[in-house]
Protein backbone atom coordinates (compact mmCIF):
# COMPACT_ATOMS: atom_id res chain seq x y z
CA UNK A 1 0.00 0.00 0.00
CA UNK A 2 1.47 3.38 -1.01
CA UNK A 3 1.62 5.96 1.75
CA UNK A 4 0.34 9.51 1.33
CA UNK A 5 3.94 10.75 1.36
CA UNK A 6 4.86 8.33 -1.46
CA UNK A 7 1.85 9.46 -3.52
CA UNK A 8 2.89 13.08 -3.10
CA UNK A 9 6.42 12.24 -4.29
CA UNK A 10 5.02 10.38 -7.29
CA UNK A 11 2.80 13.36 -8.20
CA UNK A 12 5.84 15.66 -8.08
CA UNK A 13 7.86 13.19 -10.17
CA UNK A 14 5.13 13.03 -12.83
CA UNK A 15 5.10 16.82 -13.12
CA UNK A 16 8.86 16.75 -13.66
CA UNK A 17 8.94 14.05 -16.35
CA UNK A 18 5.99 15.60 -18.21
CA UNK A 19 8.39 18.20 -19.53
CA UNK A 20 10.81 15.50 -20.70
CA UNK A 21 8.43 13.84 -23.16
CA UNK A 22 9.49 14.34 -26.80
CA UNK A 23 7.29 16.80 -28.68
CA UNK A 24 5.50 15.41 -31.77
CA UNK A 25 6.67 16.73 -35.12
CA UNK A 26 4.15 18.76 -37.08
CA UNK A 27 3.25 18.34 -40.76
CA UNK A 28 1.87 15.69 -43.08
CA UNK A 29 2.16 12.23 -41.59
CA UNK A 30 1.34 8.58 -42.07
CA UNK A 31 -0.67 6.61 -39.52
CA UNK A 32 1.55 4.12 -37.72
CA UNK A 33 -1.17 1.45 -37.58
CA UNK A 34 -4.82 0.79 -38.33
CA UNK A 35 -6.91 -0.54 -35.46
CA UNK A 36 -9.51 -3.17 -36.34
CA UNK A 37 -12.16 -3.70 -33.68
CA UNK A 38 -13.54 -7.25 -33.53
CA UNK A 39 -17.13 -6.83 -32.37
CA UNK A 40 -20.38 -8.10 -33.85
CA UNK A 41 -22.40 -4.88 -34.08
CA UNK A 42 -25.03 -6.38 -36.36
CA UNK A 43 -23.61 -4.97 -39.59
CA UNK A 44 -20.17 -6.57 -39.57
CA UNK A 45 -17.99 -8.72 -37.30
CA UNK A 46 -15.27 -6.05 -37.37
CA UNK A 47 -14.92 -2.36 -38.08
CA UNK A 48 -12.64 0.70 -38.12
CA UNK A 49 -13.31 3.79 -36.05
CA UNK A 50 -13.38 7.24 -37.63
CA UNK A 51 -13.62 9.44 -34.58
CA UNK A 52 -16.63 7.97 -32.78
CA UNK A 53 -18.21 6.59 -35.97
CA UNK A 54 -17.94 2.87 -36.69
CA UNK A 55 -17.00 1.98 -40.27
CA UNK A 56 -17.99 -1.65 -40.95
CA UNK A 57 -15.42 -3.67 -42.90
CA UNK A 58 -17.08 -5.34 -45.89
CA UNK A 59 -14.39 -7.99 -46.42
CA UNK A 60 -14.64 -11.08 -44.22
CA UNK A 61 -10.93 -12.00 -44.14
CA UNK A 62 -7.53 -10.38 -43.69
CA UNK A 63 -4.37 -11.87 -45.22
CA UNK A 64 -0.98 -10.90 -43.85
CA UNK A 65 1.97 -11.82 -41.67
CA UNK A 66 1.49 -11.90 -37.90
CA UNK A 67 4.18 -9.68 -36.40
CA UNK A 68 2.95 -9.08 -32.87
CA UNK A 69 0.58 -10.11 -30.10
CA UNK A 70 0.06 -8.55 -26.71
CA UNK A 71 -2.40 -7.80 -23.93
CA UNK A 72 -3.07 -4.10 -23.42
CA UNK A 73 -5.05 -2.18 -20.81
CA UNK A 74 -7.11 0.54 -22.48
CA UNK A 75 -9.70 3.10 -21.42
CA UNK A 76 -13.23 2.21 -22.59
CA UNK A 77 -15.94 4.71 -21.59
CA UNK A 78 -13.96 5.67 -18.52
CA UNK A 79 -13.23 2.06 -17.48
CA UNK A 80 -9.91 0.23 -17.71
CA UNK A 81 -10.29 -3.01 -19.68
CA UNK A 82 -7.80 -5.58 -20.91
CA UNK A 83 -7.71 -6.31 -24.64
CA UNK A 84 -5.88 -8.71 -26.91
CA UNK A 85 -4.13 -7.08 -29.87
CA UNK A 86 -2.79 -9.09 -32.81
CA UNK A 87 -0.64 -7.12 -35.26
CA UNK A 88 -0.82 -8.21 -38.91
CA UNK A 89 1.43 -6.72 -41.58
CA UNK A 90 -0.39 -6.51 -44.93
CA UNK A 91 -0.69 -3.47 -47.24
CA UNK A 92 -0.33 -1.59 -43.93
CA UNK A 93 -0.06 -2.64 -40.30
CA UNK A 94 -3.44 -3.76 -38.99
CA UNK A 95 -4.00 -4.37 -35.28
CA UNK A 96 -6.92 -6.68 -34.46
CA UNK A 97 -8.35 -5.84 -31.04
CA UNK A 98 -10.80 -7.98 -29.07
CA UNK A 99 -11.86 -8.26 -25.44
CA UNK A 100 -10.11 -10.53 -22.97
CA UNK A 101 -11.82 -13.91 -22.69
CA UNK A 102 -14.21 -13.47 -25.62
CA UNK A 103 -14.86 -16.25 -28.15
CA UNK A 104 -12.73 -14.39 -30.71
CA UNK A 105 -9.95 -13.97 -28.12
CA UNK A 106 -9.86 -17.70 -27.35
CA UNK A 107 -9.98 -18.84 -30.98
CA UNK A 108 -7.30 -16.39 -32.12
CA UNK A 109 -4.84 -17.38 -29.40
CA UNK A 110 -5.47 -21.13 -29.75
CA UNK A 111 -4.96 -20.94 -33.52
CA UNK A 112 -1.88 -18.72 -33.33
CA UNK A 113 -0.33 -21.05 -30.76
CA UNK A 114 -0.43 -23.78 -33.45
CA UNK A 115 1.20 -21.73 -36.23
CA UNK A 116 4.47 -23.44 -37.21
CA UNK A 117 6.11 -20.60 -39.14
CA UNK A 118 5.18 -16.96 -38.53
CA UNK A 119 7.11 -15.83 -41.61
CA UNK A 120 4.35 -17.42 -43.74
CA UNK A 121 1.21 -15.27 -44.16
CA UNK A 122 -2.06 -16.35 -42.58
CA UNK A 123 -5.67 -15.65 -43.50
CA UNK A 124 -7.84 -14.55 -40.56
CA UNK A 125 -11.55 -14.79 -41.24
CA UNK A 126 -14.38 -13.30 -39.17
CA UNK A 127 -18.11 -13.85 -39.37
CA UNK A 128 -20.96 -12.87 -37.05
CA UNK A 129 -22.45 -15.44 -34.71
CA UNK A 130 -25.35 -15.24 -32.31
CA UNK A 131 -25.65 -12.65 -29.55
CA UNK A 132 -22.77 -10.47 -30.77
CA UNK A 133 -20.35 -13.39 -30.86
CA UNK A 134 -17.67 -13.20 -33.56
CA UNK A 135 -16.56 -16.52 -35.07
CA UNK A 136 -12.88 -16.55 -36.04
CA UNK A 137 -11.09 -18.90 -38.43
CA UNK A 138 -7.38 -18.96 -39.27
CA UNK A 139 -5.78 -20.49 -42.37
CA UNK A 140 -2.17 -20.99 -43.43
CA UNK A 141 -0.93 -22.49 -46.70
CA UNK A 142 -4.56 -23.03 -47.69
CA UNK A 143 -5.25 -25.22 -44.66
CA UNK A 144 -7.54 -24.34 -41.76
CA UNK A 145 -5.91 -24.38 -38.33
CA UNK A 146 -8.29 -26.49 -36.29
CA UNK A 147 -8.93 -26.36 -32.56
CA UNK A 148 -10.02 -29.59 -30.89
CA UNK A 149 -12.84 -29.75 -28.36
CA UNK A 150 -10.28 -30.74 -25.75
CA UNK A 151 -8.18 -27.63 -26.44
CA UNK A 152 -11.26 -25.42 -26.52
CA UNK A 153 -12.69 -26.78 -23.29
CA UNK A 154 -9.55 -27.10 -21.19
CA UNK A 155 -8.41 -24.39 -18.85
CA UNK A 156 -5.66 -22.28 -20.36
CA UNK A 157 -3.11 -19.85 -19.00
CA UNK A 158 -3.78 -17.16 -21.59
CA UNK A 159 -0.98 -14.87 -20.43
CA UNK A 160 1.51 -17.71 -20.75
CA UNK A 161 0.12 -18.44 -24.23
CA UNK A 162 0.61 -14.79 -25.25
CA UNK A 163 4.19 -14.84 -23.95
CA UNK A 164 4.92 -18.10 -25.78
CA UNK A 165 3.69 -16.63 -29.07
CA UNK A 166 5.65 -13.43 -28.47
CA UNK A 167 8.84 -15.40 -27.90
CA UNK A 168 8.33 -17.32 -31.13
CA UNK A 169 7.86 -13.98 -32.91
CA UNK A 170 11.18 -12.83 -31.46
CA UNK A 171 9.51 -10.37 -29.06
CA UNK A 172 10.13 -9.94 -25.36
CA UNK A 173 7.80 -11.84 -23.06
CA UNK A 174 5.71 -9.70 -20.75
CA UNK A 175 5.27 -10.59 -17.07
CA UNK A 176 1.91 -9.32 -15.92
CA UNK A 177 2.33 -9.44 -12.15
CA UNK A 178 5.26 -8.34 -10.01
CA UNK A 179 4.54 -11.22 -7.62
CA UNK A 180 5.57 -13.69 -10.33
CA UNK A 181 9.15 -12.40 -9.92
CA UNK A 182 9.38 -13.81 -6.41
CA UNK A 183 11.35 -17.06 -6.22
CA UNK A 184 8.87 -19.59 -4.74
CA UNK A 185 11.69 -21.67 -3.25
CA UNK A 186 13.36 -18.86 -1.30
CA UNK A 187 10.61 -16.24 -1.13
CA UNK A 188 13.15 -13.66 -2.30
CA UNK A 189 12.73 -11.18 -5.15
CA UNK A 190 14.65 -11.94 -8.34
CA UNK A 191 16.25 -8.50 -8.71
CA UNK A 192 17.63 -8.98 -12.22
CA UNK A 193 14.24 -10.09 -13.52
CA UNK A 194 12.52 -7.26 -11.70
CA UNK A 195 14.79 -4.61 -13.23
CA UNK A 196 14.38 -6.19 -16.68
CA UNK A 197 10.62 -6.06 -16.26
CA UNK A 198 10.68 -2.36 -15.30
CA UNK A 199 12.75 -1.80 -18.46
CA UNK A 200 10.04 -3.40 -20.62
CA UNK A 201 7.26 -1.50 -18.83
CA UNK A 202 9.09 1.82 -19.30
CA UNK A 203 9.41 1.03 -23.00
CA UNK A 204 5.69 0.15 -23.15
CA UNK A 205 4.53 3.44 -21.61
CA UNK A 206 6.99 5.54 -23.64
CA UNK A 207 9.44 6.48 -20.88
CA UNK A 208 13.12 6.86 -21.82
CA UNK A 209 15.98 6.39 -19.33
CA UNK A 210 16.05 10.09 -18.45
CA UNK A 211 12.34 10.10 -17.59
CA UNK A 212 12.67 6.95 -15.47
CA UNK A 213 15.68 8.33 -13.63
CA UNK A 214 13.92 11.65 -12.98
CA UNK A 215 10.87 9.82 -11.60
CA UNK A 216 13.02 7.70 -9.26
CA UNK A 217 14.93 10.75 -8.02
CA UNK A 218 11.70 12.64 -7.28
CA UNK A 219 9.73 9.71 -5.83
CA UNK A 220 12.45 7.89 -3.89
CA UNK A 221 15.37 10.31 -3.62
CA UNK A 222 17.70 7.85 -5.36
CA UNK A 223 19.58 8.06 -8.65
CA UNK A 224 18.81 4.66 -10.23
CA UNK A 225 16.69 1.52 -9.99
CA UNK A 226 19.71 -0.39 -8.69
CA UNK A 227 19.66 1.74 -5.53
CA UNK A 228 16.00 0.97 -4.77
CA UNK A 229 15.11 -1.55 -2.08
CA UNK A 230 13.22 -4.71 -3.05
CA UNK A 231 9.98 -3.16 -1.80
CA UNK A 232 10.57 0.12 -3.67
CA UNK A 233 11.47 -1.73 -6.88
CA UNK A 234 8.29 -3.82 -6.65
CA UNK A 235 6.30 -0.65 -5.96
CA UNK A 236 7.87 1.07 -8.99
CA UNK A 237 7.04 -1.91 -11.25
CA UNK A 238 3.47 -2.10 -9.95
CA UNK A 239 3.05 1.62 -10.64
CA UNK A 240 4.33 1.24 -14.22
CA UNK A 241 2.04 -1.74 -14.86
CA UNK A 242 -0.93 0.40 -13.85
CA UNK A 243 -0.26 2.96 -16.61
CA UNK A 244 -2.47 2.55 -19.66
CA UNK A 245 -0.49 1.80 -22.82
CA UNK A 246 -0.48 5.00 -24.92
CA UNK A 247 -1.56 4.88 -28.54
CA UNK A 248 1.44 5.08 -30.91
CA UNK A 249 2.11 8.47 -32.49
CA UNK A 250 1.83 9.00 -36.23
CA UNK A 251 5.08 8.98 -38.22
CA UNK A 252 5.98 11.90 -40.45
CA UNK A 253 6.66 11.32 -44.13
Amino acid sequence: MMTEQTLERIATALETIAGLRPKPELGFCEMARQLVYIDNNGDSPWYFLNGDVQQPIKQNALVGTVVGVELRTVEVRGERKEKLEVSVQADKLYVLRTGFGTTAFRKLLLCLSQVKDFSVPVKIGARPGEERVVLISVFQNGQAISVSREDWGRGCDWRATVNEIRQRLGLKARVSQASSLVNPATGEVEISGLIAQTEMEMERVGWNREMGQSFIEQAYGKSSRHELSDEELMEFLTYLQGIVTPEPQAKNV
